[in-house]
């Protein structure tokens, strides 16, 4: 469990005071560690400790309270990666890792005192072990075991340890699990294909049950949290530097429920979130000058990544206190150990509603982080420091330019489009939103009245003054936004290129009857309906896969045909060599799937 920390003060006041920041340099506390992330938390309010792996597997326990660092303990150990520690109750904690032979070791402090390293078996891979508390005085750790199945070791407050259980399936990455509520667990990997899997069990199903997800191939580990007891998230690395987020909401935590985002473009490390009291999650990154960046999750969305004042980073995690700040730590390539203290200050910025696909890093020249608001009826924080970088002028995310005041809006789920012209925008009041004829054919235009923008988010008002979408940039004169009944609004120049959508009508040969085959696809016919750039799809048969039966719009896109879902997500991908007969499928175990004319 990444950062046990106490809960936060509640202030009531309508703004918050200023609290003591303290800045200052990385600092160096340990040499000849390893490269991986130290394991930090909170046990104690303004208590900082931290298992850390030595160059040689060793681990020692190092420790911060009220500014003082206590001297480095030496723990002994053989670990091939760092432990991963739980709070099992108020007086203690558990450490579990996995050893250099493949076995998992246990390691427990209690009341000042450390017990001796407990040799709990298992047939493991030399990767990180997930482990979470469902309920105090029970430990429940998974990994990834010599076969690349799933497996779990479990103490339920008895006098030994649970026998080991296989839950099968095929993992490529360690997985990262989360305990929900109701006696649920949820535990994300990376399959063998680059899809991330998730793997979720209750009450009915304690067995467990895997689920690919429709999603970007990502590479590396990802890291999970429970966000504000509101939603299981994920992020993980992508291809091209993508940071993806991955998530679904507590009360559906399955595949057909998942929503994928990416957040940033510069990552170069696997992510590493801790869970903040409260719910908020931070999450630090890699990025690819080897600095390192800070973001934060709450209810309101993400905030835009911060650097932090490290170099030559090879891993990271932060640990936030609460209103006394934290502390940020880094393992360097030259294996040194450095850390640096987090302060807060008052600092409003708008809120963020729905995370952008591509999020700016904004650089720090120093050492402090605010986070995100602890209540709504606080003002939105940003990450600062005393003396911010100035930041560079956003000329690729330009407003729109009066002389170019006509845009066009296209919806991703149906591939209707239609033209506005947005009023110049002469100060702070929003202006008006002139809707072009073909516009009455948009569901999503049926309310926009007035935009404005702020910064580099573009808003969409309806005639009351209420906040209908949010348009983040994604590109050259092209921002995004989230729609509530599914898909994305997507904004352009109206002479602009529009990335991940259909470049130019499909042809009408596409249009009719299409029959699907392959196994488990059932005995299923699509209707693919083209009226003028509407494209409905009708499913006719019986049997029909249920990752199929769902479509409800298609989609061409840079060659691929893609099946739609009413939340916007992709159900099916299809591409073809010869225009007549289409090969794909639903997800790495269905892509033998042939559509051809029936």
């Amino acid at each position: 469990m990444r950062g046990l920390v106490l809960a936060w003060m509640v202030l009531a006041i309508a703004w918050p005071l200023t609290a003591a920041a303290q800045t200052g340099s990385p600092r160096a506390i340990l040499s000849s560690v390893s490269p991986d992330a130290p394991e930090c938390f909170g046990l104690e309010a303004e208590r900082t400790d931290c298992l850390v792996r030595t160059a040689d597997g060793q681990t020692q326990w190092i420790g911060e309270e009220r500014g003082r660092w206590r001297p480095a303990k030496a723990l002994g150990g053989k670990l091939a990666q760092a432990p991963d520690c739980v709070m099992r109750g108020p007086n203690g904690f558990n450490c579990l890792g996995v050893q250099t032979d493949g076995t998992l070791a246990h390691i427990a402090y209690n009341a000042g005192a450390w017990s001796r390293w407990q040799n709990l078996g298992g047939d493991l891979g030399r990767g990180r072990v997930s482990c979470l508390t469902p309920q105090r005085d029970w430990i429940i750790c998974f990994a990834r075991d010599a076969a690349g199945r799933l497996a779990e070791k479990a103490w339920l407050g008895d006098a030994t340890w649970q026998p080991w259980r296989i839950h099968g399936g095929s993992l490529a990455s360690d997985p990262s699990c989360v305990a929900l509520p109701l006696d649920q667990v949820a535990c994300l990997a990376r399959a063998p294909s680059g899809k991330p899997v998730l793997w979720h069990s209750n009450r009915k199903r304690p067995g467990g049950q895997f689920a690919p997800i429709a999603s970007q191939t990502i590479v590396g580990t990802p890291s999970c949290q429970s966000l504000e007891r509101e939603r299981f998230v994920c992020l993980a690395r992508g291809q091209g530097g993508a940071l993806i987020e991955i998530s679904a909401p507590l009360s559906r935590v399955s595949a057909d429920a998942v929503r994928v985002q990416v957040l940033a473009m510069d990552t170069a490390g696997d992510p590493d979130c801790a869970r903040r009291p409260g719910g908020r999650i931070d999450c630090v990154y890699r990025t690819a000058d080897r600095s390192l960046a800070l973001l934060t999750a709450s209810r309101e969305g993400w905030s835009e990544p911060v650097r932090l004042g490290f170099t030559e980073v090879a891993a990271g995690r932060c640990v936030m206190h609460g209103l006394s700040g934290g502390l940020c730590f880094a393992s360097l390539a030259s294996r040194k150990l450095e850390v640096i203290r987090m302060g807060l200050v008052a600092a409003p910025i708008a809120r963020l509603d729905s995370p952008p696909q591509s999020l700016p890093i904004t650089p720090v020249s120093a050492s402090v982080f605010v986070p995100a608001p602890l209540a709504h009826a606080w003002p939105p924080f940003v990450p600062t420091h005393i003396a911010l970088a100035e930041p560079a002028a956003p000329q690729e995310h330009a407003p729109p330019a009066q002389e170019r005041p006509v845009w066009t809006v296209t919806e991703s789920a149906t591939g209707q489009r239609c033209t506005v012209r947005l009023d110049p925008e002469t100060g702070a009041t929003a202006q008006s939103v002139m809707l072009g004829p073909e516009c009455r054919r948009l569901a999503s235009m049926a309310s926009v009245a007035r935009w404005r923008q702020d910064g580099r988010i573009i808003r969409f008002l309806d005639q009351g003054g209420r906040v209908y979408f949010q348009f983040f940039p994604s590109g050259d004169q092209v921002y995004r936004a989230k729609w509530r009944r599914g898909g994305e609004i997507i904004l352009s120049q109206r002479d602009q290129p529009i990335v991940n959508i259909e470049r130019t009508p499909p042809p009408p040969s596409l249009a009719g009857q299409w029959r699907l085959r392959g196994a488990r696809a059932g005995r299923c016919e699509l209707d693919l309906r083209l009226r003028g750039r509407a494209r409905a799809v009708r499913v006719k048969g019986r049997g029909c896969d249920a990752r199929i039966a769902r479509a409800q719009a298609w989609v061409l896109d840079n060659g691929e045909l893609r099946f739609i879902a009413p939340n916007g997500g992709v159900l099916a991908r299809f591409r073809t060599s010869d225009g007549q007969t289409w090969r794909g499928g639903a997800s790495p175990d269905a892509q033998d799937w042939v559509l051809a004319r029936s």
